[in-house]
């Protein structure tokens, strides 16, 4: 019976020990947690999505007024086809840029 006691004591003083030392260990940790810097931070995710967004929109916008430049073109080769049968693009652009 005395046997039962010590090693149910004993136990419990173990216990107890491994319980300190992960306390312990828990704590430091938790301290230099605020040193550390976190490569996961949402708010640098959303600034890096957000300058890449804007790199989006402006290849987006120049691309459209590229294409809208070219219709541009080719309705003004159109419209002026009738009266002179070879006009260089510079003409056609000279003629755009001019009438805007």
């Amino acid at each position: 019976m005395y046997f039962f006691w010590y090693v149910f004591f004993v136990f419990f003083v173990i216990l107890n020990m491994f319980l300190a030392i992960i306390n312990d260990t828990y704590s430091e940790v938790k301290g230099d947690e605020d040193l550390q810097k976190n490569d996961f931070e949402v708010g640098d995710y959303f600034k890096k999505v957000s300058i890449w967004f804007e790199i989006f929109i402006i290849l987006l916008y120049t691309l459209l007024f590229l294409v809208l430049s070219s219709m541009n073109i080719r309705d003004s080769m159109k419209s002026n086809k009738s009266s002179c049968k070879e006009q260089s693009l510079v003409t056609v652009q000279v003629n755009i840029l001019g009438n805007a």
